[in-house]
């Protein structure tokens, strides 16, 4: 088991980047650029661009939301977004993230896991397409 920790979202980071090369760790740069940034800290970048929060920010968070909270965070704003455009780092960042530790149950947390792989990314985001948007308030008017 892994502890929710920076060392080891940092590992998680990483290995991401090896199984997906146009992620990179950096540390100090423009969300958008490479150029420096003293108020960023350690994060990861897909082709260029901000892909999730500060390691840092991260690590905050967990006084307030708990490993469980964090991993299901990293879950959600950094693995699952990776799962049509880099399966393999998605496949990487879902078997890592078996290995932390939320202090919850492990059974569950790996079921919760395991059912991602039935979910399609327009499931998970509900994206509000033009048909839903010219369908809303129809029935408001009759």
């Amino acid at each position: 088991m892994m502890i929710v920790d920076q060392k080891n979202i940092r590992i998680l980071f990483e290995a991401l980047a090896v199984a997906e090369p146009r992620l990179k760790v950096v540390a100090s740069e423009m969300s958008d650029s490479p150029e420096a940034d003293p108020d960023a800290e350690t994060f990861l970048k897909l082709d260029g661009k901000r892909w999730g929060r500060d390691i840092e920010l991260y690590v905050s968070m967990l006084e307030f939301i708990g490993p469980l909270g964090v991993a299901a965070s990293l879950l959600e704003e950094v693995i699952i977004p990776l799962k049509e455009s880099s399966p393999a780092a998605y496949i990487k960042g879902i078997e890592m993230l078996r290995e932390f530790d939320v202090k919850e149950d492990p059974d569950e947390w790996c079921e919760t896991l395991d059912s991602l792989e039935h979910v399609q990314l327009d499931d998970y985001f509900h994206p509000v397409d033009e048909k839903r948007l010219a369908d809303f308030g129809k029935d408001k008017d009759k």
